[in-house]
Parts: structure tokens; sequence; C-alpha cells
């Protein structure tokens, strides 16, 4: 799939047939493709309409409250992967199911990426903590439990971080789970 769409891209001229066919294929591979709407060159405007399209799609009477910063592409991070960093946070944090608002921050530079996503949770204790990155551990039925793995595998290969920490947050009145990416380039 990744080589075909290597070469559509790379042998079609018309943005408006490469976007046909790109969302053909993912159709055909079962997923289901949200009807955005991406102003190119807007990245920050984009971001925030990836996020606004995920909380419609999966949760739409979650409360999120955005700071969404893009100053300028990141030196190492594509921005294909930065939505995949970004995706999986929210993917948790929409999981929970929370009444309280979601809080996500990001700040890109060309030297730093930071991601963070922040949910209302019970108190986490650090070994709660580490083994939610372990391959399989998951909250909810089925074969899952791969998402936080894959981050976290992600962001070392570009030589970041992950930091998680459970704080009380006296806004909310509730502990809140913060999942914090930091990527320098």
């Amino acid at each position: 799939m990744l080589e075909g769409i290597r070469f559509l891209v790379n042998s079609t001229k018309n943005r408006e047939e490469i976007k046909k066919d790109y969302e053909q294929t993912l159709e055909q591979l079962g997923f289901d493709i949200p009807q955005d709407h991406f102003i190119p060159g807007e990245d920050k405007e984009n971001i925030i309409a990836f996020i606004e399209g995920k909380k419609a799609k999966q949760l739409p009477k979650m409360n999120l409250v955005l700071n969404i910063n893009y100053y300028y592409t990141h030196g190492t991070v594509p921005m294909p992967i930065m939505i995949q960093l970004l995706g999986t946070l929210l993917d948790n944090a929409i999981d929970t199911k929370t009444t309280k608002p979601v809080l996500v921050d990001m700040a890109v530079t060309s030297a730093i990426l930071e991601i963070s996503v922040s949910n209302a949770s019970e108190k986490k204790s650090p070994t709660e903590i580490s083994r939610m990155f372990k391959e399989g551990v998951t909250t909810k039925e089925g074969v899952r439990g791969f998402g936080l793995a894959n981050l976290k595998q992600t962001v070392e290969q570009y030589r970041g971080e992950v930091v998680v920490s459970c704080v009380y947050n006296e806004a909310y009145k509730s502990y809140y789970l913060t999942f914090k990416v930091l990527i320098k380039s």
C-alpha cells in the first residue's frame, strides 16, 4: 500500500486526484474517512481541525481545552509522525470517556516538538504509569494495548522522551494524567 501511495504522489500532478485515490485506498483497507476540511499550508488550523474531527467522530460531547502553537516545521519530525503521536494521545484520553475537560497543548518550532494531553484520572502510582507502556496492556477488551508502546518506540526513534505524571488539578477537582512528548531537533 505504501509503495502504491508513494507511486501516486510522485507520478500524479493533480492534487485532487491524489487525494481521491488516497482516500479510496484507505477506505478499501477499512478506514472510515472523516470529511475534514483542511487548508493547504495552514498547519495550526489543520491540526485543530484534526483534533476536532477526532473528537466529533469518537466523543462529540467531550470538552477539549486546546492550546496549539505551530510556529515552524520541526527539523526532524515530519507532520504525519506528529499527527500519529497526537492521535495516539488523543485516542487514549477520549477512551477514558471523562466528563471533565481534556487538555491538549502542542508547541512546534524548528527545534522543539512538544505535545501534552491530560485527562481526568484516578490517582496513578509510578508502577501503574510504567505498566501503561507495556505492549498488550489495555483497559479494554480484545487485542489492543499497542498505542502507547508504539508511541514510546516512535518518540525514542527521534531521540525524544515521553514523560507521564498524575497530579491533582485544583481547577477541575480531580487528578489529571498527563502524557507529554518532547522531541528536540
